[in-house]
């Protein structure tokens, strides 16, 4: 005899990933400092082609940072993937650390999803999960810290991220 098969039926769509092209800002300041003071420097373009080396040899911290306009509850994904685009003649010295943020607590308002080494090819897509329970009720902003490692901390990384992909969660 022919074995029966019951035919599945989804009673919900699943979500597609959301995708949003990077259009926000670099930030690079020396540590110990928390940002980029008020009167800095701004330049448009990319870390592919412009190289920030600080004067004293202190380490520089340098972050990308996108802005979504609109609070997202850390519930709806399961995980967001970086694409980011590699021209660095060090990658080994680079590891990308993602975060979730909010603004609208005044402290613990991130939520880290974890740290990836940055793959020595020119295109790469790294995926950091979202915990189930988050640290933050909502988060409105995405920044990556590029954790720049010696020999080269005293040198910006170029890196620049391409776009971030939201991951729904399975219903």
């Amino acid at each position: 005899p022919i074995p029966t098969q019951r035919a599945t039926v989804a009673l919900s769509r699943p979500a597609s990933a959301t995708v949003i092209e990077f259009s926000g800002e670099y930030w690079i300041f020396p540590i110990p400092m928390r940002r980029p003071p008020k009167s800095s420097m701004v330049v448009r373009g990319t870390p592919l082609t412009y190289v920030f080396t600080s004067v004293d040899r202190s380490a520089l911290i340098m972050q990308a940072r996108q802005r979504l306009g609109f609070p997202l509850s850390p519930r709806c994904c399961s995980a967001i993937e970086v694409a980011v685009r590699n021209a660095d003649k060090q990658p080994e010295t680079i590891t990308l650390r993602v975060s979730l943020a909010t603004s609208a607590l005044p402290r613990a308002r991130y939520q880290h999803l974890g740290v990836k080494k940055l793959p020595a090819v020119e295109s790469a897509i790294l995926r950091f999960p979202i915990p189930a329970r988050s640290a933050i009720p909502q988060f409105d902003e995405i920044v990556v810290e590029f954790e720049l490692a010696s020999p080269r901390m005293q040198r910006s990384a170029n890196v620049s991220i391409q776009r971030f992909v939201l991951i729904p969660r399975a219903p």
